[in-house]
């Protein structure tokens, strides 16, 4: 019966040491691989061009038909 009653610290040595092992190949895959999408610049790359322009209304390009929304998933009510 005492062989039942294993320690959970050889399991749990080799979950971590594969935990490590798991992270160790993604990071050595990423950093082979590059950046995931071509417009993607590489960690620590300049793009060399910086936008400081913000928009007074705070509206953000690309969000078209998105009028009427107040930013929190509820519609507004228009014209009352």
């Amino acid at each position: 019966m005492d062989e039942s009653r294993k320690s959970p610290l050889p399991v749990l040595c080799g979950f971590a040491l594969l935990l490590a092992l798991v992270f160790t190949a993604s990071y050595a895959t990423g950093s082979a691989l590059g950046p995931g999408a071509p417009a993607t610049p590489a960690p620590g790359a300049s793009t060399g061009t910086v936008s400081t322009e913000t928009s007074e209304t705070g509206d953000m390009d690309g969000m078209d038909g998105m009028d009427g929304m107040d930013g929190t998933g509820h519609l507004q009510e228009s014209g009352r």
